[in-house]
């Protein structure tokens, strides 16, 4: 009797690690496999499953190209912790990206979106934040639906909020138009959108927990998004969370005085057997035009190693982005697998080199780049370097 209740105990534990792994990839799987970027601006992301549910959630974000120098940010949350909050995501994500596209500000996206999701009959209510930059004039223009305000560190360490009226969340039928609210952006300046699941929302103060959290790292630490956002989306209580978070850092850097791009982009898709040679190709292209000559050879060779390992092992698209700073040439490999790369030493026993031979190559790469790291981004990874420029 004993061994049948403890058999049973283990099944259902079983059962609910099986059913809430189930869940967070059905989340990852609606969240964009990668990120849209414009010279002159740098985003990341992070999503954050509830701990104590094991049921999907609604929160979203998403980076979507208005046209060559406009870019949205949006972030969202649909009510409940089911498969029709998935869903009704799914929808929103689709109209929100459609409307944008074409064109129309921020205001009018979430109201168009709004009176579709009406229409649609659901009972589920959204909120979102849309932030549409314009890279070339420097203007942040907000709009809201319910949703939290996004936040700004300035270059001078000063943070704020970026203020909007607050609107009604999506799927409640109102005559009144939203409204949205246009602000300037000074280079150097980090953008925070997130959900109420980033904070503790419990204490009503939500809006000055965000504020606490991102003052609680200095201008030095958010020169470089990835480890910003690794720290803001630690959990160091996972008991204390019962929500979803995620969280969308973007950095802009200003138009470029001479007009000349300083990032660029290829796109690789799977199983593509000339994606490697391609990579190489892209990385001393650019590096050329830009005056890094020199720097080439090095980054060609890190290049196709992280390519290759991503194409071999990740078994999905590549995504590579390059840009050049000031005193240093950032490489960003992204693929769609989570599990993060980790270099193989050589041994002397044929089987253990058999198996670990998908990290030889990263071996290369610690020894060209000397310090690498990778972060969540999207529905994978993303591996990425800095290559300092040489001092003439």
């Amino acid at each position: 009797m004993m061994a049948g209740l403890l058999g049973a105990a283990v099944e259902r534990v079983d059962l609910a690690t099986r059913h809430r792994e189930v869940a967070e990839h059905l989340q990852r799987i609606l969240l964009p496999a990668a990120l849209s970027e414009l010279p002159g601006l740098t985003v990341t992301a992070r999503y954050r499953p509830a701990t104590s549910a094991f049921q999907v959630g609604g929160d979203w974000y998403d980076v979507i190209k208005v046209s060559d120098d406009r870019i949205a940010l949006v972030v969202g949350d649909v009510e409940g912790h089911d498969l029709e909050s998935a869903a009704v995501m799914g929808q929103v994500r689709t109209a929100l990206t459609s409307y944008a596209t074409e064109g129309h500000p921020p205001a009018t996206v979430i109201d168009r979106t709004g009176r579709l999701l009406s229409e649609l009959g659901t009972q589920r209510l959204v909120t979102c934040c849309v932030v549409e930059l314009d890279i070339e004039a420097g203007t942040a223009e907000v709009a809201l639906a319910g949703h939290p305000e996004p936040l700004v560190q300035r270059p001078d360490g000063s943070r704020g909020t970026l203020h909007a009226p607050s609107n009604l969340p999506l799927g409640i039928t109102t005559r009144h138009a939203y409204r949205g609210r246009e602000h300037i952006l000074a280079p150097g300046s980090v953008l925070l959108l997130y959900s109420d699941g980033l904070t503790d929302f419990a204490t009503g103060h939500l809006s000055e927990s965000a504020r606490s959290l991102l003052g609680a790292v200095s201008s030095e630490a958010s020169a470089d998004l990835e480890p910003l956002a690794d720290r803001l989306i630690a959990d160091p209580d996972p008991q204390q969370h019962v929500d979803d978070a995620v969280l969308l850092l973007a950095r802009y850097e200003g138009a470029l005085e001479d007009g000349a791009p300083r990032t660029a982009g290829l796109y690789i898709q799977r199983r593509d057997l000339h994606g490697v040679r391609a990579a190489r190709v892209f990385v001393d292209d650019h590096l050329r035009s830009w005056g890094f000559a020199d720097m080439s050879d090095d980054l060609q060779l890190i290049v196709s190693e992280i390519v290759t390992n991503a194409l071999i092992h990740a078994g999905s698209d590549v995504d590579v982005r390059l840009r050049a700073f000031d005193d240093h040439i950032r490489l960003e490999v992204r693929d769609s697998d989570s599990n993060p790369p980790v270099p193989s030493p050589l041994v002397l026993r044929e089987e253990e080199n058999a198996e670990a031979e998908h990290g030889r190559g990263m071996l290369i790469v610690d020894a060209l780049a000397g310090q690498w790291n990778t972060s969540p981004n999207g529905r994978g990874k993303t591996v990425f370097l800095d290559q300092p420029i040489p001092i003439e």
